[in-house]
């Protein structure tokens, strides 16, 4: 029986940092965020060390235009609260030799409501297409922008791992929630 692996990260920071300059407004979130579930648990962690690149955004009315950008999350940031099960997390992900996951988004026009976003992740030497739709929403407090991407191990030559007789799904979702 496969089981489920979720790893929710909050990769679309840096649609929401970039627009930091142009609006004068403070990030409040700045970290990625992931969930790894199976059917014995459910393993939270998170990575504080989230670098952004060659990020531009310009905001006319209600739309928000950026440039191509990158997006860096360094593998040896990402924490579950357990050094042995983040070694085996680091191991399987290809660490020492891959040492961060870069997510290198194209050019992004957005409003309120439903939006489209694509680009390429690179993990494990495997540069790959992704697509996400997200929301943008608005309020008195600021911007939000939630959104999900499937992507799957196998695709970056990652096995899925297994976790006693149980094999773990090679489907990972990735959701990702920001706010400035």
């Amino acid at each position: 029986m496969k089981q489920t692996i979720r790893i929710s990260i909050f990769l679309i920071i840096a649609l929401c940092a970039s627009l930091q300059p142009l609006l004068a407004q403070q990030i409040r979130q700045k970290t990625v965020g992931f969930t790894l579930s199976h059917t014995l648990k459910s393993v939270k962690g998170t990575c504080q060390k989230v670098e952004l690149q060659e990020l531009s955004i310009k905001q006319e009315g209600q739309t928000y235009t950026s440039n191509a950008f990158r997006v860096i999350v360094p593998l040896e940031g990402m924490t579950t609260g357990n050094q042995n099960r983040d070694s085996n997390m680091l191991e399987i992900l290809g660490y020492p030799g891959t040492k961060e996951v870069i997510a290198r988004i194209n050019p992004v026009t957005a409003q309120p409501g439903k939006n489209r976003l694509r680009g390429t992740i690179l993990l494990n030497g495997q540069e790959k297409p992704f697509e996400s739709e997200f929301e943008l929403t608005k309020s008195e407090s600021g911007v939000t922008i939630t959104g999900t991407a499937r992507l799957r191990l196998s695709d970056f030559s990652i096995a899925p791992p297994r976790l006693l007789l149980f094999s773990i799904d090679d489907e990972i979702e990735i959701a990702y929630n920001v706010q400035f």
